[in-house]
C-alpha cells in the first residue's frame, strides 16, 4: 500500500498532522484502536527514510490477541520492475528461522524421537570435537540454546551459510576445527543450530527441512514460507538493495545450498502473523489447536541467562530459539535475522498479547527502519505518557540520520572507486581454481575484462584494494567487503589468502 510520497524533510508538517488531538492521540482503549491509525504512522515513517518516489519498502504485520491487527506494506520489492512490496511478498528472514527449528525440536522431543536432554553422542556417534570439547557432555538443549561451549568461528558455519558447500560427512568433519569456547556460559551464534540439525536429521533419516515443513509449516498453512529459495517464483521475492545516492541493487545471495538451520528461511509478513498468532495463543490459532500447548511451554521458557541491548529490548535470557527480555517495563519473546540487505524483527508481549513482524530488504536503512516500526506498534498500544513527544522527535530527527548514512555510504564508495585499479600482472594470472581444505573451492575468471570470483553460491565481481600487495577487494555477502591477497610464484599466482585461509592453486 505504497502512498504518494511527499518530501521526507518537510518533517514539522508531518509531525503535526500526525499528533492532532482527537485523532491518534485520544486515548482510546485497545478495542477503539484502528489500524488506520497504525498505518498512517508507519506510512510516515517509512516516507521519512525513503523520501523517493521508488525506493526498495517495508512488510508489516501486527498481531492483538487472536486477530491479525494489521498487515501493512510500503515500498517496492523490485525497483527495475516497479514491483510493489505486498504483504505477500517473501523476504528472507535470516536468524528469525531459529524459532522455527526451535519449535520443530520441541515438537521432536515431546512425540520421543528426540530428547532434547540426551548427550549428542546418541545421535552423532562418530563426532569427534576439538580438544576439551566432548560429545557425550553437550545435549541438544545446549545446542539450541547456546550453552554448548562450540566457537561459531570456523569452516562449518563458513559452509552452511556462506557457500553452500558441503556434505553432512563434511560437516561432521569439520566440527573438529571448531574451538571450545572459554566456558559454556551463553554465547549467541548458529554453531549449535547447525549442528542440532545434523542430530534432526540423523534421526527422521530426512532433511532438516522437510521435518520442519511437515512438522510446523504445513500444520500453520504457512504457505509463503519456505527453506527451498527454487520454489520461490522470483516475482514474489524481495530483491536486496544498498542506499547510496542511488539504490543499487545486489546479488541475491541465497539459494537452497546454504538455507541453514541458524537461518534458512524466505516468507511473508501475512505468513508470520500465522507465526505470532500460534505462538501467542499457546499454540492455537482461532480455537484451533496446531500445536500442544506444553510444546509452546517449552519452547518459551527460559533456559540461558544473558545480558544485551537490541532493538530496545533489554535481553535477560533464551529459550529454544526466542531472546527474552523486556520492553518499555514489559516481557518480549523477540529473534532478528540479517543477512546482506535483508532484514527480519519478530517479536510478541506474552502478557500483552500483542507480536509485531516487519521484514525490510536495505542494508543501510532497512534494519533501523524495521526496528523504529516495531518499536512504535509496541507503543501504540501501551499508550504511556509522554507517548506523543517521544515520536514526534524521533520522526523529526529520521531523515537527516537517514541522509548522513547515505551520503557516508556514498563517499565511502567514492573513496574505493579513486584506488588505482592497474595491477602488477594481468588479469588472467589470477584466475583460476584454489582450494582450501576447510574453506573449499574457488574460482576466479576473467568476464568481460573484470576478474569475478565465484564461491559456492556466492559470486562477486572485485576491484583492486592494494595493486602494490596484489590484494582486491570483494563482496562474497553482498554489501559487505573482504580482501583477498594473491601471493604470486613466477607468472601466475599460486595461492589466495581469505579470511585467515590460504587457497592454493589447481589449476
Amino acid at each position: 500500500m505504497l502512498r504518494k510520497t511527499v518530501s521526507a524533510f518537510a518533517t514539522a508538517t508531518i509531525v503535526l498532522s500526525l499528533f492532532t488531538p482527537g485523532k491518534v492521540l485520544a486515548q482510546p482503549g485497545v478495542g477503539e484502536l484502528k489500524s488506520s491509525e497504525l498505518d498512517r504512522f508507519i506510512s510516515q515513517l517509512y516516507r521519512a527514510a525513503f523520501p523517493e518516489e521508488i525506493a526498495p519498502g517495508i512488510a508489516v504485520a501486527v498481531v492483538k490477541d487472536d486477530e491479525v491487527f494489521y498487515l501493512g506494506a510500503y515500498g517496492y520489492a523490485d525497483l527495475e520492475a516497479r514491483r510493489k512490496v505486498t504483504p505477500q511478498t517473501i523476504f528472507y528472514i535470516a536468524s528469525a528461522t531459529k524459532p522455527f527449528v526451535g519449535l520443530l525440536a520441541a515438537l521432536m522431543h515431546k512425540n520421543k524421537s528426540l530428547d532434547l536432554d540426551a548427550p549428542l553422542s546418541r545421535y552423532l556417534p562418530a563426532l569427534q570435537l576439538a580438544s576439551g570439547l566432548s560429545a557425550d557432555q553437550i545435549t541438544l538443549r545446549q545446542l539450541l540454546t547456546h550453552t554448548h561451549g562450540i566457537s561459531n568461528d570456523g569452516p562449518v558455519v563458513f559452509r552452511t551459510a556462506f557457500t553452500g558447500e558441503y556434505t553432512k560427512q563434511t560437516l561432521i568433519q569439520l566440527l573438529a576445527k571448531h574451538n571450545k569456547e572459554e566456558s559454556r556460559n551463553f554465547r549467541y551464534g548458529n554453531i549449535g543450530y547447525v549442528v542440532a540439525s545434523l542430530a534432526i536429521e540423523s534421526v527422521l533419516k530426512q532433511n532438516w527441512k522437510d521435518a520442519l515443513q511437515r512438522q510446523v509449516l504445513a500444520p500453520l498453512t504457512m504457505k509463503a514460507t519456505t527453506s527451498y529459495v527454487s520454489r520461490v517464483p522470483k516475482e514474489k521475492l524481495a530483491l536486496p538493495y544498498f542506499a547510496r545516492n542511488e539504490y543499487t541493487p545486489l546479488f541475491y545471495a541465497k539459494a537452497d545450498a546454504n538455507m541453514h538451520a541458524a537461518g534458512g528461511l524466505v516468507s511473508s509478513a501475512e505468513d508470520m502473523a500465522r507465526w505470532l498468532q500460534v505462538n501467542i495463543n499457546a499454540g492455537q490459532i482461532k480455537g484451533k489447536r496446531i500445536f500442544p500447548a506444553d510444546v509452546l511451554n517449552d519452547a518459551h521458557r527460559k533456559y540461558a541467562e544473558q545480558s544485551a541491548e537490541a532493538g530496545g529490548i533489554s535481553r535477560t535470557g533464551y529459550a529454544l530459539g526466542w531472546n527474552i527480555g523486556t520492553y518499555d517495563g514489559e516481557t518480549v519473546f523477540q529473534h532478528n535475522g540479517g543477512f546482506s540487505a535483508f532484514y527480519a524483527h519478530l517479536s510478541f508481549m506474552p502478557e500483552r498479547r500483542i507480536g509485531v513482524v516487519v521484514l525490510a530488504h536495505e542494508a543501510i536503512i532497512g534494519s533501523r527502519l524495521a526496528e523504529m516500526a516495531a518499536q512504535y506498534a509496541y507503543d501504540f498500544f501501551l499508550r504511556r505518557p509522554g507517548f506523543e513527544d517521544k515520536w514526534a522527535k524521533r520522526l523529526a530527527s529520521l531523515p537527516a540520520s537517514v541522509k548522513d548514512a547515505r551520503q557516508r555510504s556514498a563517499d565511502e564508495l567514492a573513496r574505493r572507486k579513486a584506488r588505482p585499479q592497474t595491477l602488477a600482472h594481468p588479469l588472467d594470472a589470477y584466475a583460476g581454481v584454489y582450494e582450501n581444505e576447510e574453506g573449499g573451492r574457488m574460482e576466479w575468471r576473467v568476464i568481460d575484462s573484470k576478474l569475478v570470483v565465484s564461491f559456492g553460491v556466492l559470486r562477486s565481481e572485485t576491484e583492486v584494494y592494494d595493486a602494490a600487495k596484489d590484494i582486491m577487494r570483494v563482496e562474497l555477502t553482498p554489501g559487505q567487503g573482504d580482501t583477498v591477497r594473491f601471493i604470486f610464484s613466477g607468472e601466475r599466482a599460486q595461492q589466495a589468502e581469505y579470511r585467515g585461509l590460504v587457497f592454493t592453486r589447481k589449476n
